[in-house]
Protein backbone atom coordinates (compact mmCIF):
# COMPACT_ATOMS: atom_id res chain seq x y z
CA UNK A 1 0.00 0.00 0.00
CA UNK A 2 1.20 3.51 -0.72
CA UNK A 3 -0.12 7.03 -0.26
CA UNK A 4 1.30 10.50 -0.63
CA UNK A 5 0.30 14.17 -0.50
CA UNK A 6 1.64 16.36 -3.29
CA UNK A 7 1.29 19.86 -4.63
CA UNK A 8 -1.38 19.59 -7.35
CA UNK A 9 -0.07 21.45 -10.38
CA UNK A 10 -1.48 19.41 -13.29
CA UNK A 11 -4.38 17.04 -13.87
CA UNK A 12 -1.89 14.68 -15.54
CA UNK A 13 -0.84 13.74 -12.01
CA UNK A 14 -4.17 11.92 -11.81
CA UNK A 15 -3.89 10.20 -15.16
CA UNK A 16 -0.37 9.04 -14.29
CA UNK A 17 -1.92 7.44 -11.18
CA UNK A 18 -4.48 5.62 -13.32
CA UNK A 19 -7.36 7.96 -12.52
CA UNK A 20 -9.22 10.79 -14.19
CA UNK A 21 -11.42 13.59 -12.82
CA UNK A 22 -15.07 12.67 -12.40
CA UNK A 23 -16.12 16.30 -12.57
CA UNK A 24 -14.66 19.74 -13.26
CA UNK A 25 -14.10 20.54 -9.58
CA UNK A 26 -11.40 17.85 -9.38
CA UNK A 27 -9.13 19.34 -12.05
CA UNK A 28 -5.91 21.09 -11.11
CA UNK A 29 -6.98 24.11 -13.16
CA UNK A 30 -10.16 24.58 -11.14
CA UNK A 31 -8.36 24.23 -7.82
CA UNK A 32 -5.84 26.85 -8.92
CA UNK A 33 -8.70 29.20 -9.80
CA UNK A 34 -10.34 28.63 -6.43
CA UNK A 35 -7.09 29.41 -4.63
CA UNK A 36 -7.03 32.82 -6.30
CA UNK A 37 -10.19 33.81 -4.45
CA UNK A 38 -10.09 31.79 -1.24
CA UNK A 39 -6.38 31.60 -0.57
CA UNK A 40 -4.39 28.47 0.10
CA UNK A 41 -2.62 26.15 -2.31
CA UNK A 42 -3.83 23.21 -4.44
CA UNK A 43 -2.83 19.77 -3.18
CA UNK A 44 -3.77 16.18 -3.91
CA UNK A 45 -3.71 12.99 -1.86
CA UNK A 46 -2.91 9.89 -3.89
CA UNK A 47 -3.72 6.40 -2.58
CA UNK A 48 -2.81 2.94 -3.83
CA UNK A 49 -3.56 -0.47 -2.36
CA UNK A 50 -3.34 -3.43 -4.73
CA UNK A 51 -5.53 -2.60 -7.69
CA UNK A 52 -7.33 0.23 -5.84
CA UNK A 53 -6.40 3.77 -6.82
CA UNK A 54 -7.91 6.86 -5.24
CA UNK A 55 -7.29 10.57 -4.90
CA UNK A 56 -8.51 13.56 -2.91
CA UNK A 57 -7.95 17.00 -4.48
CA UNK A 58 -8.02 19.73 -1.84
CA UNK A 59 -7.00 23.25 -0.90
CA UNK A 60 -4.42 23.45 1.89
CA UNK A 61 -4.85 26.62 3.95
CA UNK A 62 -2.79 28.11 6.75
CA UNK A 63 -4.71 28.39 10.03
CA UNK A 64 -4.18 32.10 10.85
CA UNK A 65 -4.07 31.69 14.63
CA UNK A 66 -1.02 29.45 14.34
CA UNK A 67 1.21 31.84 12.40
CA UNK A 68 2.18 33.95 15.39
CA UNK A 69 3.13 30.87 17.43
CA UNK A 70 5.91 29.91 15.04
CA UNK A 71 4.41 26.46 14.55
CA UNK A 72 2.25 26.88 11.46
CA UNK A 73 -0.62 24.44 11.08
CA UNK A 74 -2.96 23.86 8.14
CA UNK A 75 -6.38 22.60 7.28
CA UNK A 76 -7.77 21.11 4.10
CA UNK A 77 -10.97 21.88 2.24
CA UNK A 78 -12.65 21.13 -1.04
CA UNK A 79 -12.73 24.02 -3.52
CA UNK A 80 -16.05 25.81 -4.01
CA UNK A 81 -18.20 23.19 -5.70
CA UNK A 82 -18.30 19.44 -5.28
CA UNK A 83 -14.82 17.98 -5.61
CA UNK A 84 -15.24 15.13 -3.12
CA UNK A 85 -12.78 12.38 -3.93
CA UNK A 86 -11.96 10.03 -6.78
CA UNK A 87 -11.86 6.27 -6.46
CA UNK A 88 -11.50 3.58 -9.10
CA UNK A 89 -13.46 1.08 -6.98
CA UNK A 90 -17.14 1.66 -6.22
CA UNK A 91 -17.21 0.25 -2.70
CA UNK A 92 -18.18 2.19 0.43
CA UNK A 93 -15.79 0.18 2.62
CA UNK A 94 -12.97 1.10 0.26
CA UNK A 95 -14.02 4.74 0.46
CA UNK A 96 -13.74 4.53 4.23
CA UNK A 97 -10.25 3.02 3.98
CA UNK A 98 -9.15 5.81 1.64
CA UNK A 99 -10.42 8.51 4.01
CA UNK A 100 -8.80 6.86 7.03
CA UNK A 101 -5.49 6.68 5.15
CA UNK A 102 -5.74 10.38 4.30
CA UNK A 103 -6.65 11.23 7.89
CA UNK A 104 -3.58 9.45 9.22
CA UNK A 105 -1.16 10.87 6.66
CA UNK A 106 -2.55 14.42 6.93
CA UNK A 107 -1.84 14.48 10.67
CA UNK A 108 1.85 13.85 9.97
CA UNK A 109 1.90 16.88 7.65
CA UNK A 110 0.47 19.37 10.15
CA UNK A 111 -3.06 19.26 8.71
CA UNK A 112 -5.52 19.61 11.59
CA UNK A 113 -8.83 19.02 9.80
CA UNK A 114 -10.35 18.37 6.40
CA UNK A 115 -13.73 19.37 4.94
CA UNK A 116 -14.83 17.61 1.74
CA UNK A 117 -17.93 18.45 -0.32
CA UNK A 118 -19.28 15.37 -2.08
CA UNK A 119 -20.97 15.64 -5.45
CA UNK A 120 -24.71 14.92 -5.04
CA UNK A 121 -24.80 12.78 -8.20
CA UNK A 122 -21.30 11.33 -8.61
CA UNK A 123 -20.81 10.71 -4.87
CA UNK A 124 -24.26 9.53 -3.83
CA UNK A 125 -23.09 7.07 -1.19
CA UNK A 126 -22.83 6.61 2.55
CA UNK A 127 -19.47 6.51 4.30
CA UNK A 128 -19.19 4.10 7.25
CA UNK A 129 -18.46 5.95 10.48
CA UNK A 130 -14.86 5.93 11.71
CA UNK A 131 -12.90 7.71 14.41
CA UNK A 132 -12.44 11.34 13.45
CA UNK A 133 -14.45 10.96 10.23
CA UNK A 134 -18.10 11.95 9.91
CA UNK A 135 -20.46 12.31 6.98
CA UNK A 136 -23.09 15.05 7.33
CA UNK A 137 -26.21 15.21 5.17
CA UNK A 138 -27.33 18.67 4.07
CA UNK A 139 -30.09 19.82 1.74
CA UNK A 140 -31.07 18.79 -1.76
CA UNK A 141 -29.76 19.93 -5.11
CA UNK A 142 -31.50 19.88 -8.49
CA UNK A 143 -30.39 18.15 -11.66
CA UNK A 144 -31.90 17.34 -15.03
CA UNK A 145 -31.32 13.92 -16.58
CA UNK A 146 -30.52 14.64 -20.22
CA UNK A 147 -31.05 11.13 -21.59
CA UNK A 148 -34.78 11.78 -22.01
CA UNK A 149 -36.43 13.68 -24.88
CA UNK A 150 -36.28 17.47 -24.60
CA UNK A 151 -40.07 17.58 -24.91
CA UNK A 152 -40.42 15.43 -21.77
CA UNK A 153 -37.95 17.62 -19.90
CA UNK A 154 -39.86 20.79 -20.76
CA UNK A 155 -43.22 19.21 -20.00
CA UNK A 156 -41.97 18.75 -16.43
CA UNK A 157 -41.26 22.47 -15.96
CA UNK A 158 -43.45 24.23 -13.43
CA UNK A 159 -46.49 26.10 -14.69
CA UNK A 160 -44.91 29.39 -13.64
CA UNK A 161 -41.71 28.67 -15.58
CA UNK A 162 -43.65 27.64 -18.68
CA UNK A 163 -45.68 30.84 -18.55
CA UNK A 164 -42.61 33.06 -18.12
CA UNK A 165 -40.71 31.32 -20.91
CA UNK A 166 -43.59 31.81 -23.29
CA UNK A 167 -43.79 35.49 -22.33
CA UNK A 168 -40.03 36.05 -22.71
CA UNK A 169 -40.01 34.52 -26.17
CA UNK A 170 -43.07 36.53 -27.23
CA UNK A 171 -41.49 39.78 -25.99
CA UNK A 172 -38.33 39.14 -28.00
CA UNK A 173 -35.81 38.10 -25.35
CA UNK A 174 -32.98 35.97 -26.73
CA UNK A 175 -29.97 33.99 -25.50
CA UNK A 176 -26.45 33.98 -26.91
CA UNK A 177 -23.92 31.24 -26.15
CA UNK A 178 -20.20 31.92 -25.80
CA UNK A 179 -20.40 35.50 -26.98
CA UNK A 180 -17.40 36.37 -24.84
CA UNK A 181 -17.53 40.04 -25.76
CA UNK A 182 -20.30 40.12 -23.11
CA UNK A 183 -18.13 38.66 -20.33
CA UNK A 184 -17.90 42.02 -18.57
CA UNK A 185 -21.72 42.25 -18.66
CA UNK A 186 -21.90 38.84 -16.99
CA UNK A 187 -19.60 40.07 -14.24
CA UNK A 188 -21.73 43.17 -13.70
CA UNK A 189 -24.91 41.09 -13.43
CA UNK A 190 -23.22 38.62 -11.10
CA UNK A 191 -21.83 41.35 -8.82
CA UNK A 192 -25.18 43.11 -8.59
CA UNK A 193 -26.85 39.84 -7.63
CA UNK A 194 -24.28 39.14 -4.91
CA UNK A 195 -24.72 42.67 -3.56
CA UNK A 196 -28.50 42.24 -3.49
CA UNK A 197 -28.12 39.00 -1.52
CA UNK A 198 -25.56 40.47 0.89
CA UNK A 199 -23.21 37.66 -0.07
CA UNK A 200 -20.08 36.95 1.93
CA UNK A 201 -16.82 38.54 0.69
CA UNK A 202 -15.49 35.28 -0.78
CA UNK A 203 -18.21 35.38 -3.44
CA UNK A 204 -16.89 38.63 -4.91
CA UNK A 205 -14.18 37.18 -7.14
CA UNK A 206 -11.34 39.20 -8.61
CA UNK A 207 -10.16 39.58 -12.22
CA UNK A 208 -7.64 36.74 -12.01
CA UNK A 209 -10.33 34.28 -10.96
CA UNK A 210 -12.63 35.11 -13.85
CA UNK A 211 -9.78 34.90 -16.33
CA UNK A 212 -8.72 31.50 -14.96
CA UNK A 213 -12.27 30.20 -15.50
CA UNK A 214 -11.72 30.59 -19.25
CA UNK A 215 -9.01 27.92 -19.27
CA UNK A 216 -9.90 25.30 -21.93
CA UNK A 217 -9.62 22.43 -19.43
CA UNK A 218 -12.75 23.65 -17.65
CA UNK A 219 -15.00 23.64 -20.75
CA UNK A 220 -16.57 26.90 -19.60
CA UNK A 221 -19.60 28.25 -21.46
CA UNK A 222 -21.07 31.74 -21.19
CA UNK A 223 -24.83 32.18 -21.64
CA UNK A 224 -26.23 35.70 -21.88
CA UNK A 225 -29.91 36.69 -21.97
CA UNK A 226 -30.66 39.81 -23.99
CA UNK A 227 -33.62 42.17 -23.82
CA UNK A 228 -35.35 43.01 -27.11
CA UNK A 229 -32.98 46.00 -27.54
CA UNK A 230 -29.95 43.71 -27.24
CA UNK A 231 -28.95 44.69 -23.69
CA UNK A 232 -27.57 41.87 -21.53
CA UNK A 233 -29.95 41.54 -18.57
CA UNK A 234 -28.95 38.15 -17.18
CA UNK A 235 -25.97 35.84 -17.63
CA UNK A 236 -24.51 32.57 -16.38
CA UNK A 237 -21.40 30.42 -16.54
CA UNK A 238 -21.66 26.67 -17.01
CA UNK A 239 -19.00 23.98 -17.06
CA UNK A 240 -19.53 21.49 -19.87
CA UNK A 241 -16.98 19.03 -18.50
CA UNK A 242 -17.66 15.48 -19.81
CA UNK A 243 -20.37 13.58 -17.97
CA UNK A 244 -22.05 16.13 -15.73
CA UNK A 245 -22.53 19.69 -16.95
CA UNK A 246 -22.57 22.19 -14.08
CA UNK A 247 -24.23 25.55 -13.55
CA UNK A 248 -21.51 27.54 -11.79
CA UNK A 249 -22.27 31.25 -11.40
CA UNK A 250 -25.04 33.51 -12.58
CA UNK A 251 -26.69 36.85 -12.06
CA UNK A 252 -29.29 39.32 -13.24
CA UNK A 253 -29.16 43.10 -13.43
CA UNK A 254 -31.10 44.51 -10.53
CA UNK A 255 -33.20 46.71 -12.82
CA UNK A 256 -34.24 43.66 -14.88
CA UNK A 257 -35.10 41.16 -12.15
CA UNK A 258 -38.83 41.27 -12.81
CA UNK A 259 -38.34 40.01 -16.36
CA UNK A 260 -37.04 36.63 -15.05
CA UNK A 261 -34.79 36.27 -18.12
CA UNK A 262 -32.55 33.75 -16.34
CA UNK A 263 -35.27 31.17 -16.98
CA UNK A 264 -34.58 31.49 -20.69
CA UNK A 265 -30.89 30.77 -20.01
CA UNK A 266 -31.63 27.46 -18.30
CA UNK A 267 -34.17 26.53 -20.96
CA UNK A 268 -31.47 27.09 -23.61
CA UNK A 269 -28.73 25.30 -21.65
CA UNK A 270 -30.68 22.06 -21.36
CA UNK A 271 -30.75 21.10 -25.07
CA UNK A 272 -27.28 22.60 -25.57
CA UNK A 273 -25.62 20.26 -23.08
CA UNK A 274 -27.85 17.39 -24.11
CA UNK A 275 -26.55 17.69 -27.67
CA UNK A 276 -22.99 17.95 -26.29
CA UNK A 277 -23.42 14.49 -24.76
CA UNK A 278 -23.74 15.30 -21.05
CA UNK A 279 -25.71 12.82 -18.97
CA UNK A 280 -26.88 15.43 -16.47
CA UNK A 281 -27.16 19.17 -16.07
CA UNK A 282 -26.63 19.83 -12.38
CA UNK A 283 -27.93 23.25 -11.33
CA UNK A 284 -27.32 23.04 -7.58
CA UNK A 285 -29.42 23.94 -4.57
CA UNK A 286 -30.43 26.84 -2.39
CA UNK A 287 -28.22 29.15 -0.35
CA UNK A 288 -26.43 27.11 2.26
CA UNK A 289 -28.25 24.02 0.93
CA UNK A 290 -31.53 25.36 2.30
CA UNK A 291 -35.06 24.92 0.97
CA UNK A 292 -35.38 28.56 -0.02
CA UNK A 293 -36.63 30.64 -2.94
CA UNK A 294 -33.50 29.82 -5.00
CA UNK A 295 -34.02 26.09 -4.49
CA UNK A 296 -37.68 26.40 -5.45
CA UNK A 297 -36.70 28.39 -8.55
CA UNK A 298 -34.33 25.61 -9.63
CA UNK A 299 -36.89 22.94 -8.79
CA UNK A 300 -39.18 24.57 -11.34
CA UNK A 301 -36.98 22.99 -14.01
CA UNK A 302 -36.84 19.49 -12.52
CA UNK A 303 -38.21 17.41 -9.67
CA UNK A 304 -35.03 15.30 -9.65
CA UNK A 305 -33.40 16.06 -6.33
CA UNK A 306 -30.10 14.73 -4.99
CA UNK A 307 -28.72 14.86 -1.46
CA UNK A 308 -25.69 17.03 -0.83
CA UNK A 309 -23.35 15.75 1.89
CA UNK A 310 -19.96 16.61 3.32
CA UNK A 311 -17.16 14.71 5.02
CA UNK A 312 -15.71 16.25 8.17
CA UNK A 313 -12.38 14.88 9.33
CA UNK A 314 -10.42 15.74 12.44
CA UNK A 315 -6.87 14.71 11.63
CA UNK A 316 -5.13 16.11 14.72
CA UNK A 317 -7.58 15.98 17.62
CA UNK A 318 -5.28 17.64 20.15
CA UNK A 319 -4.65 20.74 18.05
CA UNK A 320 -8.26 20.79 16.86
CA UNK A 321 -9.46 20.97 20.48
CA UNK A 322 -6.82 23.54 21.40
CA UNK A 323 -7.65 25.83 18.48
CA UNK A 324 -11.41 25.46 19.00
CA UNK A 325 -11.15 26.30 22.71
CA UNK A 326 -9.04 29.33 21.86
CA UNK A 327 -11.69 30.47 19.37
CA UNK A 328 -14.45 29.99 21.93
CA UNK A 329 -12.59 32.03 24.54
CA UNK A 330 -11.81 34.84 22.09
CA UNK A 331 -15.47 35.08 21.05
CA UNK A 332 -16.86 34.86 24.55
CA UNK A 333 -18.42 31.51 23.72
CA UNK A 334 -20.32 32.92 20.72
CA UNK A 335 -19.44 30.31 18.13
CA UNK A 336 -21.58 28.17 15.84
CA UNK A 337 -21.55 24.72 17.42
CA UNK A 338 -22.35 22.99 14.11
CA UNK A 339 -19.71 24.86 12.09
CA UNK A 340 -16.72 22.93 10.80
CA UNK A 341 -13.95 23.37 11.50
CA UNK A 342 -15.08 24.94 14.76
CA UNK A 343 -12.00 27.13 15.09
CA UNK A 344 -12.97 28.95 11.85
CA UNK A 345 -16.54 29.68 12.94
Amino acid sequence: MGSTILSYHSTTQLTAWGLRPENVYQTATYLKADCLSTGGEPYIFLYADGDVRAAIPFIRRIIPDTVETGSVLFDATSPYGYAGFICGRKDEQVYSQVLQSFNTLAATQDIVSCFLRLHPIAHAYSIPAAEGIKQVLHGKTVAIALQQPISAIRDAFSTNHKRDLKRLQKEGYTVQINAWEHYSSFRTAYTQTMQLRNARPQYFFDDRYFEQLRDPELHTHLFTAHAPDGTVVSAALFFGYPGIAEYHLGGTLQAARDAAASKLIFDTAIPYFQEAGAAYLHIGGGYGSSDDSLFRFKSGFSSEHYTFSTIRMICDSDNYTLLSNKKAQASGGKIQADYFPLYRS
